[in-house]
């Protein structure tokens, strides 16, 4: 047994910390929650309601063009044409689970969607804190749009030394 000094001493009662609060219990009220969406419903907050039809539209258009270009200028031979045809594909199947996926799931067809404006003018919520809906839309969209610019570049490029 450790024996205690009945002894004090000022200082060291000036210095001593505050006692701790009690802990909360691990209780479901108890834990951090989400921050609510704008609109407080939940189904604002379902993966991709928070992003408009446009961006997505966007996206599938750079990426379409990026396959236009492949087909374009690179299905000279038989191969290449095969090769071509099998990315095009690719690209479908990668574009088509998704979107079979959003339009089967029923808790996302009730989902309000935001407009292009509203959108852009809002803050939206990411992994790493909130950004402002035009800085969101940008980085969403650089890197298709950029692809799909190479890949341009390459095809002209291709054909003119060809």
């Amino acid at each position: 047994m450790a024996l205690q000094s009945s002894i004090s001493h000022p200082a060291a009662e000036e210095q001593s910390p505050a006692p701790l609060p009690d802990s909360q219990p691990n209780t479901p009220e108890a834990r951090p929650t989400q921050p609510p969406a704008d609109d407080g419903s939940v189904e604002a907050r379902r993966t991709g309601a928070e992003i408009p039809v446009a961006i997505y539209g966007t996206i599938v258009a750079a990426y379409a063009w990026i396959l236009a270009m492949a087909w374009l200028d690179f299905s000279g031979t038989v191969e290449s044409t095969w090769l071509a045809s099998v990315g095009i594909i690719v690209g479908i199947v990668f574009f088509g689970i998704p979107f079979v996926l959003r339009h089967t799931n029923h808790a996302f067809a009730r989902a309000r969607q935001r407009d292009l404006e509203e959108f852009l003018y809002s803050n939206v919520e990411t992994a790493t804190g909130r950004l402002p809906g035009w800085e969101a839309c940008l980085q969403i969209m650089v890197i298709p749009i950029c692809l799909a610019l190479a890949a341009t570049a390459l095809g002209a490029v291709w054909v003119w030394e060809g």
